[in-house]
């Protein structure tokens, strides 16, 4: 997954650690230059994961190029004096780091669902479509709105996910129907007149696609419920949707995949 995507989600972790890391140091009587350089590289990191401004970067830097002249080797152990001066300006930093964390709206969430919401949002789309080549052929819009629709899910928002995630399948639909139909006018085309279309548009191909079928009528269902002005989906239901939505996509790119080779076979 893109780690943009992680890191949004993570942001109480990054501000968690951040605080946790500053404290570390500041509890240390003595440390390498080594590791010191290691825990503020990771700390400019969290930094900018966390949009905090670029002062402290620059205060940071200041810091590893002061201590780097006084120790001839990397695994030499920074002189207490010097060491002392550091921990003010880290307790400088860590203030400044607190102020601006304060600002920071940090939400904690727990859904409420099937889904393994940790390992979600650590391996993010890869959990859902194992295979990497597939994920890279997705269309960008496609993409986007499956991990829109994660999104959603991770804060409870699972009305919005559902959306999304038969959006993301009507994107890949239409890909699939000009594939199939290059002269086809898609525009304003919608999910029915695909749907009739399709088993008529894959007999022609001599391609049968039974599972994909199947996974498109269980949608057409879902939408036609998410078509209805109250319909409100609960937590259990917007998985399932994103689930069937992500077999289907995986579905219709072997069939687009399949539709490709034989017409290079054709042309060749």
């Amino acid at each position: 997954m893109d780690n943009e995507w992680s890191e949004r989600i993570r942001g109480g972790f990054y501000a968690a650690a951040t605080v946790a890391m500053v404290l570390r140091l500041l509890a240390k009587d003595r440390i390498k230059f080594s590791e010191l350089e290691k825990e503020l590289r990771e700390l400019k990191e969290d930094l900018e994961v966390l949009g905090i401004n670029s002062t402290l970067t620059g205060l940071i830097d200041h810091i590893l190029s002061e201590a780097k002249k006084t120790v001839a080797h990397p695994e030499w152990t920074i002189d207490s004096k010097v060491w002392s001066k550091i921990k003010d300006r880290l307790g400088y930093i860590s203030s400044l780091i607190l102020k601006e964390l304060e600002e920071k709206p940090i939400v904690v969430f727990k859904p409420k669902g099937r889904l393994n919401y940790a390992e979600l949002v650590e391996k993010g789309l890869t959990l859902l479509i194992s295979d990497k080549i597939l994920l890279n052929k997705l269309s960008s819009i496609v993409k986007h709105d499956l991990e829109e629709a994660l999104y959603c899910l991770c804060f409870e928002r699972p009305t919005a996910s559902a959306m999304v995630a038969l959006r993301a399948v009507e994107a890949a639909l239409r890909q699939l129907y000009v594939t199939l139909k290059p002269d086809a006018k898609i525009e304003r085309i919608e999910w029915k007149t695909v749907l009739e279309d399709l088993e008529v548009l894959l007999k022609q191909h001599n391609i049968k696609a039974v599972t994909l079928l199947g996974y498109l009528n269980y949608l057409r269902d879902i939408r036609n419920k998410a078509e209805h002005p109250d319909k409100i989906f609960n937590q259990i239901e917007a998985e399932d949707a994103l689930i069937h939505a992500c077999h289907a996509i995986k579905e219709i790119y072997r069939v687009i995949n399949r539709v490709k080779i034989a017409k290079a076979n054709t042309d060749g």
